[in-house]
C-alpha cells in the first residue's frame, strides 16, 4: 500500500513540475525540453515497479 502511495505522490510532483516548467518559468525552448525530459527520466526511475 505504502507503494501506491509513493507512486501517486510521485506522479503527482512530476505534474506539477513539468506545469511550473511549461506553463510559468520564463525558459527558451530547448531549455523546457531538456527540463522536462530530465523530470520524466526521473520520476520515472522513482517509481516503483507496480506489482
Amino acid at each position: 500500500m505504502r507503494d501506491a502511495y509513493r507512486s501517486l505522490l510521485t506522479a503527482l510532483g512530476a505534474v506539477l513540475v513539468l506545469w511550473l516548467i511549461l506553463g510559468f518559468w520564463p525558459l527558451s525552448t530547448g531549455s523546457r525540453v531538456a527540463l522536462s525530459l530530465l523530470v520524466v527520466l526521473v520520476s520515472g526511475v522513482c517509481v516503483p515497479s507496480w506489482k
